[in-house]
C-alpha cells in the first residue's frame, strides 16, 4: 500500500530534488504565543449563514461569532519531515519551484507549469497513482481590517481556524474535475484532498499554522456557508473552540519550505475525515513587515485501494 511518509533521501522531480526537513538539531525553535479565532460554541450554523448573507464574507475574522484562544504555536524548525500525512495530517518538504517570484503573477505559468510541479510532488510524497490539481490561489496579506478589493486582486490572509471542504464539497470537486464515466468507480476508491502551501517570498508577517490531526475532535466542526460580496455561496467548515489543538508552523518559512496538509481522507472516516484545521495568525514582532505572499494548490489524490462511501454523511 502506498504511504504518505516521505523516504529520508532526496528523490528526483523533473531534476528538482524533494526531501524532508531533517531532524539534525541545527535550527533553534522559535515557538510563538498568539491568539487564534474559533467559532463560539454557542453559535449555530443558521445564525452564521444569516449574518454572512447580510454582511458578505469577511475572510479575516468570525466577527461577533468568534472566540479567540491563546496558544503557543510550536516551530517545526528542521523537524518538518518528522510529521506525516498519515498520522498528524501534515508534513514539510524541501522543494524548489522552477518558477521565480515574478512568475507567480503569470496565470498561464501557474496553470501550466506550477500545477504540473505540484501534481508530481504529491505523487512522489504519497505514492498515489493519480493526482489532479484542481485549484491554485495566491494570497497577499491585507491586514486585519477587511477592505473592498478589485476582483483581480489576490486573496488576503485568513485569520479563521477552518477547513476547506465538507463531504458535499468533496463530492462536488470530484464531479467537477473527473470524467463522468469514471465517477462511480472513483467514489469507491480512497481519495484525499491535499493542500500544498508555499511562500512566494520568505514569510515573517502573518505566518501560517496547522493543527495536529490527532488533536482534532469531529464534534467541533460545523458547516459554514460563506457568502461572497456578489452572493456566491462557498461551503466550508469552521472549528468550534478546541483547547486540545496542538498547533505548528515554520518560522521564517522560505519558498522551498513546502507545507503539505490534508483537507480530506476517505480512509480515515469518522475521525474528521483527515481534516486538518489551519489558519493565519499574528506575530506582533513582524506586524510592520512586508505583506506575506503565498500560493496554495489543492490536489485530488486517488489510490487503488477501496474506501467507504462518505457521500451520505453530513461532514
Amino acid at each position: 500500500m502506498a504511504t504518505s511518509t516521505l523516504q529520508q533521501q532526496p528523490v528526483s522531480l523533473n531534476d528538482t530534488p524533494v526531501e524532508p526537513l531533517q531532524s539534525n538539531g541545527a535550527s533553534a525553535r522559535h515557538d510563538l504565543t498568539t491568539t487564534l479565532a474559533y467559532v463560539d460554541p454557542s453559535v449555530t450554523e443558521e445564525q452564521f449563514e444569516a449574518a454572512d448573507k447580510k454582511f458578505g464574507s469577511n475572510p479575516n475574522t468570525y466577527r461577533e461569532f468568534g472566540k479567540e484562544l491563546t496558544f503557543t504555536i510550536e516551530d517545526v524548525a528542521d523537524r518538518g519531515g518528522d510529521f506525516s500525512l498519515d498520522k498528524e495530517g501534515f508534513t514539510y518538504v524541501k522543494h524548489a519551484s522552477a518558477l521565480k517570484e515574478e512568475d507567480f503573477e503569470d496565470e498561464e505559468k501557474v496553470m501550466k507549469i506550477y500545477r504540473a510541479e505540484v501534481a508530481e510532488l504529491v505523487k512522489k510524497v504519497t505514492g498515489a497513482p493519480r493526482v489532479h490539481v484542481f485549484n491554485t490561489m495566491s494570497r497577499v496579506s491585507r491586514g486585519k481590517i477587511f477592505e473592498e478589493k478589485a476582483s483581480n486582486e489576490k486573496h488576503g490572509q485568513n485569520y479563521r481556524v477552518h477547513v476547506d471542504q465538507n463531504n458535499i464539497g468533496v463530492e462536488k470537486v470530484i464531479r467537477d474535475n473527473c470524467p463522468p464515466e469514471e465517477l462511480e468507480e472513483l467514489f469507491k476508491k480512497r481519495v484525499q484532498i491535499i493542500n500544498v502551501w508555499r511562500p512566494i517570498r520568505q514569510i515573517f508577517r502573518d505566518p501560517f499554522g496547522v493543527a495536529d490531526l490527532t488533536t482534532q475532535d469531529p464534534d467541533n466542526i460545523l458547516t459554514l456557508n460563506v457568502y461572497t460580496k456578489d452572493g456566491v455561496c462557498i461551503p466550508t467548515l469552521g472549528c468550534r473552540v478546541n483547547t486540545k489543538h496542538h498547533w505548528y508552523y515554520k518560522y521564517a518559512q522560505k519558498p522551498d519550505d513546502v507545507l503539505m496538509f490534508l483537507q480530506f481522507d476517505s480512509k480515515i472516516g469518522g475521525h474528521c475525515y483527515g481534516r486538518v484545521p489551519h489558519s493565519a495568525f499574528k506575530d506582533m514582532e513582524y506586524e510592520d513587515a512586508e505583506p506575506r505572499r503565498s500560493i496554495e494548490a489543492r490536489a485530488l489524490v486517488f489510490y487503488d485501494e477501496e474506501s467507504k462511501d462518505y457521500r451520505s454523511e453530513v461532514y
